[in-house]
């Protein structure tokens, strides 16, 4: 019997369990990886894989904790758990967390400008990877 695979590059793996604070409220979300409580709670389980910041940038410590909350909340919104209009937070969030990190400030508002010009596409449930089959 055949697989069925995507071709996704993840580069990180979560090697335990991370919590944020997030100012989205009054939800209630579990996936696989990812539960967002209640109070804005934020829980990123260990195992969870994500590809660091996209676009012209380098992966530092001063956006991965960013890099993965945003590709968190983005999952979030193409899996419809959130509607679209929370990408916006989801970018400020990232902003905040960049800066909470020590990103200079002319440097997370690239950050926070690339992804409210270029991000939509990556919020969208519409867009998936493509499903490969081998024998």
């Amino acid at each position: 019997m055949g697989i069925k695979y995507q071709k996704i590059g993840y580069k990180y793996q979560l090697a335990e369990n991370a919590h944020f604070d997030t100012p989205i409220t009054g939800f209630r979300i579990n996936l696989k990886y990812v539960t967002l409580e209640t109070g804005g709670n934020l829980v990123v389980f260990k195992g969870y894989q994500w590809d660091g910041a996209s676009g012209p940038t380098l992966d530092d410590n001063t956006n991965m904790r960013g890099s993965l909350v945003h590709d968190v909340l983005y999952q979030i919104l193409r899996e419809e758990e959130l509607t679209q209009e929370y990408r916006k937070i989801a970018d400020k969030v990232l902003f905040q967390i960049l800066r909470e990190d020590g990103m200079p400030w002319w440097r997370s508002k690239y950050y926070y400008w690339g992804v409210r010009i270029g991000g939509g596409p990556s919020a969208d449930p519409k867009i998936s990877a493509e499903i490969y089959e081998a024998p």
